[in-house]
């Protein structure tokens, strides 16, 4: 039971969601993180952190609550909320922020409640680090990126080579060909008949 929740979220592909708030001026990073027993909707500002947190029954509540009749649906607009920042944040007090996605009969609204101190650092350390992991990761993507794309070029321009070589290739041969097979002009030959020789035209008798 207690580990549904992870395979829950992970079926979803919502345990690493994050999106850039900006509330009244001030920008706030929201994000999910996930443990094997609960999902943990987060809001911070750097230096604050509110969150919430989900066990599977909690989140199975909050769905039915939310007006969705499965976790396919809700997760899949809260997805698109994320992917589009398209996250209302509503900071009630000091130790309460709101975060609403949607409206209507549809709103998934998220009551986050100011974290420990120890929870505080722990959250915001691994969110650090998990972001310097995107990056990383990123980074290698683009260089993968340039390699293949290097490669694709070196091809062509290979291929170019080759057929501008071959093409000449053959003219060449062509040309040799020709000469080659060109009959060689023999003064007593007809160039038409090569076999039979060309017959002098009769002179009369000549005197001196």
């Amino acid at each position: 039971m207690e580990s549904s929740i992870a395979k829950t979220v992970e079926a979803n592909n919502a345990s690493n969601l994050r999106s850039t708030i900006i509330s009244e001026g001030i920008k706030y990073l929201s994000f999910t993180t996930s443990t094997q027993f609960e999902w943990v909707f987060h809001a911070t500002n750097g230096i604050n952190l509110w969150q919430q947190q989900f066990d599977i029954s909690e989140l199975n509540l909050h769905r039915e609550e939310s007006g969705f009749a499965n976790n396919e649906e809700y997760f899949s607009q809260l997805k698109a909320a994320f992917d589009e920042n398209k996250l209302t944040l509503t900071k009630q007090s000091q130790e309460v922020v709101l975060v609403t996605v949607g409206s209507g009969t549809k709103c998934l609204c998220y009551e986050l409640t100011e974290a420990t101190v120890s929870r505080r650092k722990s959250d915001l350390t691994d969110i650090l680090f998990h972001l310097a992991a995107g990056m990383d990761k990123l980074e290698q993507e683009v260089k993968d990126l340039k390699k293949d794309r290097d490669r694709l070029k070196n091809v062509g321009n290979m291929s170019k080579m080759l057929q501008d070589g071959i093409g000449s290739n053959i003219s060449d041969l062509e040309t040799k060909q020709l000469v080659v097979n060109k009959p060689a002009k023999d003064p007593g030959r007809s160039l038409i008949n090569p076999n039979s020789k060309k017959r002098k035209m009769a002179k009369g008798v000549e005197f001196d």
